[in-house]
C-alpha cells in the first residue's frame, strides 16, 4: 500500500500512482487488465499454451513487483524532497 505521509501531503499524486499501479498490475476494470487479457485469451485460443502460461506467470510477477516496489518509490520520493529542503 501506499504511504500514509505520501496521501497526506501529495493526495493527487497519491491517487495518480495508485490509478497506475493498479493499472500496470492488471486489476480490471483498468486498461492494463484488458490488453494482458486479450494477449492471453489470443495464446489460449491459438493453443499456445506455453506461451498464456508465461503470460500468467508474467502478469502475477508484475502485480507483485508493483506492491513491493510502490512503497519503496514513496520513501524514496520523501526522502530525496526532504534532502532538498533542507539545503
Amino acid at each position: 500500500m501506499l504511504s500514509p505521509a505520501l496521501r497526506r501531503f501529495l493526495p493527487y499524486t497519491a491517487a495518480a500512482m495508485t490509478v497506475a499501479w493498479l493499472a500496470i498490475a492488471g486489476v480490471p476494470p483498468f486498461a492494463g487488465f484488458w490488453a494482458k487479457d486479450a494477449v492471453l485469451e489470443a495464446a489460449f485460443v491459438n493453443h499456445d499454451y506455453g506461451i498464456w502460461a508465461v503470460g500468467v506467470i508474467a502478469t502475477v510477477m508484475t502485480g507483485w513487483m508493483m506492491a513491493q516496489a510502490a512503497p519503496i518509490a514513496v520513501c524514496l520520493y520523501l526522502s530525496l524532497s526532504s534532502l532538498r529542503t533542507r539545503k
